[in-house]
């Protein structure tokens, strides 16, 4: 269910942008309120009911979900909420890398000389035992 979410994170991760989320808690009532108000630009009641049935809040113990920042209805200074988002996107570093999705070299560069050279002292070592 929160394959968006990972997603979102694994993108972030991969291009090396700081990322939070940012969840809107407000109760249905409201969304249905606020777009009976919208006049021509509105959703039908069922689909906004439905949106809500299918809504996964955001868990901040799981790491895609994490940094969650919450803005309620109640939220009566959203600029400290707004501070706050501001300082992680731009004042926290890049997140890291996984390890297990950095691409590892192949080989040195001089992989294939070393292996030239190894290989022809091994030749010589077996041609001298041979007597050749």
């Amino acid at each position: 269910k929160q394959w968006y979410q990972r997603r979102v994170r694994g993108i972030s991760k991969n291009s090396k942008t700081p990322h939070c989320v940012v969840h809107t808690n407000t109760k249905p009532e409201t969304c249905h309120k606020w777009n009976q108000e919208q006049g021509t630009a509105r959703y039908e009641p069922g689909l906004i009911d439905e949106l809500v049935m299918r809504f996964e809040k955001p868990n901040p113990s799981q790491r895609w979900d994490n940094p969650c920042f919450v803005v309620t209805e109640e939220s009566q200074n959203t600029q400290d909420i707004v501070k706050q988002v501001t300082d992680h996107l731009f004042n926290v570093g890049a997140p890291r890398p996984n390890q297990s999705t950095q691409s590892q070299p192949l080989s040195a560069p001089e992989f294939l000389h070393q292996l030239d050279t190894t290989t022809q002292e091994i030749l010589d070592v077996i041609n001298t035992q041979q007597g050749l």
